[in-house]
């Protein structure tokens, strides 16, 4: 530490370390938050499709996979999510399935959180960007 000849510590060393200190909190802060708001989307979501299918959509830490029940009776793997933020997040949807399934390969999935912690929305488009598929779904809870 830096002191003046009167043995006190310099103004601009207790300035730079306040400042120091301010931009660690802040970057802490900001990551803190930043996990927090991808973390609400882990987790069992079911609901249905505005066609009346049961859709079930796992998002896990290994594995992420969206089920359609029946009449679709189909499921397509996510790839990593490509764009989040607070209240939504998107997924490349790998290619694969079969029968619906088949009209989602190399697309994306839209999913919008509710903000109250158990709903969001959720927008399946296919390849070349045509809305697929549409639905709202809630937090399964065990």
């Amino acid at each position: 530490m830096e002191m003046n000849r009167s043995g006190k510590q310099s103004i601009s060393t207790s300035l730079f370390l306040v400042l120091l200190f301010t931009l660690l909190l802040v970057h802490v802060s900001s990551a803190d938050a930043s996990a927090a708001s991808t973390a609400i989307f882990d987790g069992v979501w079911i609901g249905t499709t505005t066609s009346d299918s049961s859709v079930t959509l796992n998002l896990e830490p290994k594995r992420n996979v969206l089920r359609y029940g029946s009449p679709r009776n189909c499921e397509v793997a996510l790839g990593d999510y490509i764009e989040t933020t607070a209240k939504s997040r998107k997924y490349e949807i790998s290619r694969g399935g079969q029968g619906f399934c088949t009209q989602l390969g190399d697309g994306k999935l839209l999913l919008q959180f509710g903000g109250d912690g158990e709903s969001m929305t959720y927008e399946a488009q296919n390849a070349g960007g045509v809305l697929r598929d549409r639905g709202n779904m809630r937090r399964l809870r065990e």
